[in-house]
């Protein structure tokens, strides 16, 4: 899976968050920063890989905790793609990837469902 994060995509996270940061929208002022250009809201990163996590299964059932690390920013106009790295029945691990290099990792970990009718 993969997609490439547009300036109209920044607007529409940035009505949906309120973070106007320039950042994230202006290009001319993103160039004079950090990171030489515009760069996607990181939870908006993280959001679209849960959302793609739980469309393909590998993220399920009520999450415990949501562990993230937000290693390298992803600029605007590149294209990342989502990676699992490790699936357990209780957890999973997946990396967003720019090329070779990673720019976010999630660990999210599912509360255990016991069925009553077949308890451990």
């Amino acid at each position: 899976m993969q997609r490439t994060f547009t300036p109209h995509d920044q607007q529409q996270f940035a009505q949906l968050s309120g973070d106007f940061n320039p950042m994230h929208l202006d290009p001319e002022i993103g160039a004079r920063l950090l990171f030489g250009s515009t760069v996607v809201h990181g939870v908006h990163g993280l959001l679209w890989a849960l959302e793609r996590g739980v469309a393909c299964g590998l993220v399920s059932g009520r999450l415990k905790w949501l562990k993230t690390a937000f290693k390298h920013p992803i600029r605007v106009g590149e294209t990342v793609r989502l990676l699992p790295d490790a699936h357990r029945p209780d957890s999973t691990r997946l990396r967003l990837l720019l090329g070779e290099r990673v720019a976010t990792t999630l660990h999210a970990s599912r509360e255990t469902v016991v069925d009553p009718e077949h308890p451990l």
